[in-house]
């Protein structure tokens, strides 16, 4: 399996290296576990008290817990947090990639938080993230408080130019990595870890290209808790206008920020998610 995932022999080792290492040196207190499920083990790290609500952060495509930065230290001071590297994307959990047209993503967050003893939850996702924080929300309306959706999928077709470009720039070598780059942050800066991170994906990593099908109406008139939704003008993946009509229609509880000037790479709103999400019951 992991050969339609990795493009190098040892690629999955490599970028577990690399995993390694920012953990190391992003360190606070938490918990590394391996949480068996229906689709595969799931590499999970936990931070903060059990006392506290419980939110999940859920990272986009060819990610990991990595994306999130400074997030998880943050957010410990007021949450459970709980960040899983989703199976089959470029983390530490199992190279097995759960299918997008049917409920695996849902059957795989159930197997994650009852294995956490989490009966209720927060739901912070990121693109793909943000696909599956809808999913499992409007499938699972009482086990969800609230949701943070930054640049979602799920409301959106992705832009077909986007997609083939993604196609194209990922047999480009390093010159593909630097578009790809462009593609997510524009011109903003880059950190370097991130840039590195970038650039062991496209030498070792396969990703899974096109996105998943977005939500029906019927899906997203299902949710029933109140959402955040944050994303730019200038996103390369999804039309952000649109997927946010889409969202303001269908679900009345939604909140909606947009940036004219916004990327599909979240870097702002911090202060905002974090008011959002003192809300919630």
């Amino acid at each position: 399996m992991n050969a339609k995932i990795y493009k190098t022999e040892n690629g999955r080792d490599i970028l577990n290296a690399f995993h390694d290492e920012m953990t190391r040196q992003r360190a606070y207190p938490h918990e590394a576990v391996e949480v068996p499920t229906r689709h595969g083990a799931t590499y999970t790290v936990t931070a903060g008290s059990r006392a506290n609500p419980a939110l999940v952060l859920l990272h986009g495509s060819a990610s990991s817990i990595l994306g999130w930065g400074a997030a998880i230290p943050e957010y410990m001071r007021d949450y459970f947090v709980i960040a899983p590297d989703i199976p089959g994307e470029a983390g530490k959990s199992e190279p097995v990639r759960p299918s997008w047209d049917n409920d695996d993503y849902v059957q795989w967050l159930d197997d994650l938080l009852r294995a956490l003893a989490v009966e209720r939850a927060a739901l912070l996702g990121i693109s793909f993230g943000g696909w599956l924080a809808l999913k499992y929300a409007a499938a699972r309306p009482g086990r969800v408080s609230r949701i943070v959706l930054l640049a979602p999928g799920g409301l959106a077709p992705a832009r077909a130019s986007a997609v083939f470009k993604t196609i194209v720039y990922s047999m480009q070598g390093q010159k593909g990595s630097e578009k790809m780059k462009r593609m997510v942050f524009g011109g903003g800066e880059i950190l370097p870890e991130v840039s590195r991170f970038f650039d062991l994906l496209q030498q070792h990593y396969a990703p899974r290209f096109g996105s998943p099908p977005p939500l029906t109406d019927a899906e997203l008139q299902a949710l029933t808790c109140p959402a955040l939704m944050a994303a730019g003008g200038g996103d390369a993946f999804f039309d952000s206008e649109k997927a946010a009509a889409r969202l303001k229609k269908l679900v009345p509880v939604a909140q909606i920020m947009l940036d004219a000037e916004g990327q599909h790479g979240i870097t702002q709103y911090g202060g905002t998610i974090a008011q959002f999400l003192a809300q919630q019951a």
